[in-house]
């Protein structure tokens, strides 16, 4: 753990470089990029040794900014409807035909998921596939399912 004094000059300037350095919104949207590529729970925020964790690696880091896991759920809702926006405008401006596709697979917790994705080119001639929904399915995705 960092010994510093905030009474020590030398130690207030150390202090005070760690804490310009530290951006509390990079770092919420960087542990809801590491809970969502995972596919790991968003209380594991939650836990103490988690959080003594964050605070020991950054120790210019206060305990209220650290986000919970509720307050992860409300930023990932936050950032799928910032980024709809310009999905819907990438999708209307697409030269080719919109193509979909479905994929169903099995979480590691078990859950079965459909993937939804759009297959087109744009107005740059990129080839765009993007992800549009990944509802959870109440049954698994057999084959049996997926034809009722």
């Amino acid at each position: 753990m960092l010994r510093a004094d905030p009474t020590n000059p030398s130690d207030q300037t150390l202090l005070g470089n760690l804490h310009v350095l530290f951006d509390p919104k990079m770092n919420q949207l960087l542990l809801l990029d590491w809970l969502t590529y995972h596919n790991l729970p968003f209380n594991l925020v939650n836990s103490e040794r988690f959080r003594r964790l964050l605070l020991y690696n950054n120790p210019s880091l206060q305990e209220g900014q650290i986000p919970t896991g509720k307050t992860l759920v409300t930023l990932l809702m936050d950032e799928y409807s910032r980024a709809l926006g310009p999905v819907r405008e990438l999708l209307r401006r697409a030269r080719s035909m919109i193509h979909f596709t479905l994929d169903g697979w099995t979480s590691r917790q078990n859950t079965s998921f459909l993937g939804i994705n759009a297959h087109f080119i744009d107005q740059d001639w990129k080839q765009w596939k993007i992800l549009l929904a990944l509802p959870a399915l109440k049954k698994r995705h057999t084959g049996n399912s997926a034809c009722r």
